[in-house]
């Protein structure tokens, strides 16, 4: 069935009030996680079916993503989307390879990147701190532990020896003098290149593996500065990176309070209307884990060059949810671990894995970022 098509279906197990009306097909929508959706237009009401990409989640990771939002809502926070219920009353779809899943349709625009002040900041930061709120006494098997995403960053960090920081550096400084032949490559219109790798998934590390195929044509440059910043975000994480190691390693031993976290929220999944934050969005991350990962994530996206922004938004948070001293440790390193994971992962992926394509326009200036971050460290 045309994937155009595969909807169709679907829609057939949901009462027509919240289907019965024109559908818009949208296909990423602007997204990397292999999810693909449609726009639907009812009696009560716009929403959004999803597709999620094949063999993620895993039924029980849905169940909890919806659990959670479900309580979300009964404890009065209305932004983030809560499923629809089908004629089943469930609250997702199954098919051979797929789930499936109708949502309100959000308000608003993710649009901080275009409109970034303090205002937005704020906002987007006292909503994150009322949605930990209102989940914090979402059942778990465990009420209290180490970070589960900090452990995932020590256990990639780890992999990183001076053997393996050496073989990447050759591996740029070999591109680097094939110079010449990659600005030929680069500034040649017809060649297109694939969008950006996600971020992160559900371990918090990211995968290259179910990555989306839009691709677009790189800018053009009289010199490819690529492997000059790949060499410069190398040096910064490599001068860290023996002391990134025993930062994990002492707060992993830290005992902290856990419950339901986003642990993948960042600028592009907060929508606004004017200044103020109309919702989140994008919950396939979620896991139990300790408040200071979500703070860390979206304070570092929202104020990536403007460390007066991370103090007002930290003042924000705390506003409403206080954080004890060793989550405000927690926040600052998972700040630093993020990025340096992140910057590893992407430049192994760039310069020493077999692939016919290696970067985009965008994710050249997402580096960018991480090496104006990686200076402050």
């Amino acid at each position: 069935m045309p994937v155009s098509q595969e909807h169709l279906d679907i829609l057939c197990h949901y009462h027509d009030d919240y289907v019965a009306g024109p559908v818009e097909y949208l296909g990423t929508a602007g997204g990397y996680s292999g999810a693909i959706f449609w726009k639907v237009k009812g009696a009560k009401g716009e929403f959004c079916l999803r597709r999620w990409a094949p063999l993620y989640p895993t039924l029980e990771q849905l169940q909890f993503i919806h659990a959670v939002l479900w309580y979300a809502h009964e404890e009065g926070f209305r932004k983030v989307p809560q499923p629809i219920e089908t004629l089943e009353y469930l609250s997702y779809v199954a098919d051979k390879r797929c789930f499936w899943q109708l949502e309100p349709w959000m308000r608003g625009a993710a649009d901080f990147r275009k409109r970034p002040n303090p205002e937005r900041i704020a906002s987007a930061m006292i909503a994150l701190a009322e949605f930990h709120q209102s989940v914090r006494d979402f059942p778990l098997v465990r009420s209290e532990g180490g970070s589960s995403l900090l452990l995932s960053h020590e256990k990639a960090l780890l992999e990183w020896n001076s053997r393996r920081f050496q073989q990447l550096r050759h591996a740029i400084e070999q591109r680097k003098t094939e110079n010449r032949r990659l600005t030929t490559a680069f500034s040649e219109p017809k060649v297109l290149f694939i969008s950006d790798l996600s971020d992160s998934n559900g371990s918090g590390v990211g995968r290259i593996g179910n990555v989306a195929t839009i691709a677009f044509p790189l800018p053009s440059w009289e010199e490819n500065p690529l492997p000059t910043l790949a060499l410069g975000i190398l040096d910064s994480v490599e001068a860290i990176h023996r002391v990134l190691l025993l930062q994990l390693v002492r707060c992993g031993n830290y005992s902290v309070p856990l419950q339901p976290c986003i642990r993948d929220i960042h600028a592009e999944h907060v929508y606004f209307v004017q200044d103020q934050v109309a919702g989140f969005i994008d919950f396939e991350a979620m896991q139990a884990d300790n408040v200071a990962v979500d703070v860390a994530r979206l304070l570092g996206s929202l104020t990536t060059r403007d460390p007066l922004g991370w103090v007002l938004g930290l003042a924000a948070y705390e506003s409403v949810r206080p954080l004890s001293a060793e989550e405000r440790e927690m926040v600052y390193l998972c700040r630093k671990s993020h990025l340096a994971v992140t910057a590893l992962r992407w430049l192994d992926y760039i310069f020493t894995q077999e692939s016919s394509v290696k970067c985009s326009a965008n994710m050249f200036h997402r580096l960018k970022d991480m090496e104006t971050c990686l200076e402050y460290f």
